[in-house]
């Protein structure tokens, strides 16, 4: 179960860098609570996601995933490291610690909530 549920994290964040919003869409539910601050429809995440990262290219590192499973909820944290650039060739990296909330709708888990700690940054922000 534990895999599982570190599976839709990583989907979710392979389907960021290759910009495959069908995919990130298919692994949230249908409102998200971003860094405790709002909750807003899935399709309206996706969509700032989309116009936010247009033109950036990113790679998604993660590791140190702690899993947690109680019942139909789970949460995982895990460690990871941000690289992007856009088409000029500018970076920005980013360190940071993410903790995703997940729900299990029939036999996939589906993410709810996402929050972010940055931890430290290089580079100036490409927008």
């Amino acid at each position: 179960m534990n895999a599982a549920v570190q599976e839709t994290v990583h989907r979710f964040f392979h389907a960021v860098d290759r910009h495959d919003w069908t995919d990130v869409r298919a692994c949230l539910d249908d409102e998200i609570a971003v860094d405790g601050v709002q909750v807003i429809p899935a399709d309206e995440y996706v969509a700032a996601r989309e116009r936010g990262l247009d033109g950036v290219r990113l790679h998604h590192r993660c590791e140190n995933h702690r899993v947690e499973v109680d019942g139909e909820h789970a949460e995982c944290s895990c460690a990871a490291l941000v690289l992007r650039t856009d088409e000029r060739g500018r970076t920005f990296d980013t360190a940071a610690r993410f903790t995703y909330g997940l729900t299990r709708s029939g036999n996939r888990w589906r993410i709810h909530r996402i929050a972010r700690k940055v931890l430290w940054t290089r580079g100036a922000p490409l927008r």
